[in-house]
């Protein structure tokens, strides 16, 4: 069992416990025989919910113990059934049934809106192109300004051959 006071300060510790008991049977097994001992001092039920564990209490309304079984969702701490084996997790934290929830799927796309007015015409000039049989190109000239090339021709010193130092 992991206890979290909402301070940073977590609480470690194995219960034995019947199985399928509830959550305060639990609780009332940690006061006598959790390892380390002194896991949970006094718990408070307050109408089947627990209100308060080791004499922390929800300091606001919108604030309860809340209980996550094995990774499961978390739910405000009551008489909830613990299974055999059981991970149980109680933190002091913001009552799920008091702020929204998280968004659910998105629903089906709109129609689509009217056709938006034409564009202005872009600029005319002639169009660059390429002749695959000659392997030549043509560029206009206003674009010229943005093509280069760079041309690297390697030469031999007269007299010199491949591979002699």
């Amino acid at each position: 069992m992991a206890i979290g006071h909402g301070s940073g300060n977590v609480k470690m510790c194995k219960v034995m416990a019947p199985a399928a008991g509830t959550l305060p049977e639990l609780l009332a097994a940690a006061q006598t025989s959790s390892s380390p001992a002194g896991c949970v001092g006094s718990f408070e039920l307050d109408g089947g919910a627990v209100g308060a564990i080791n004499g922390i209490a929800p300091e606001n309304d919108d604030q309860a113990w809340l209980l996550r079984l094995d990774r499961g969702p978390e739910a405000v701490v009551g008489e909830q059934p613990i299974g055999f084996g059981d991970v149980v997790s109680l933190r002091l934290g913001v009552d799920p049934s008091t702020k929204q929830g998280p968004a659910g799927p998105a629903g089906p796309a709109g129609e689509t809106g009217p056709k938006g007015p034409k564009g202005d015409r872009g600029p005319e000039g002639s169009a660059a192109s390429y002749s695959a049989e000659t392997g030549r190109g043509s560029m206009p000239s206003s674009a010229r300004a943005f093509w280069a090339s760079l041309t690297v021709a390697l030469r031999r010193p007269a007299g010199s051959s491949i591979g002699s130092s």
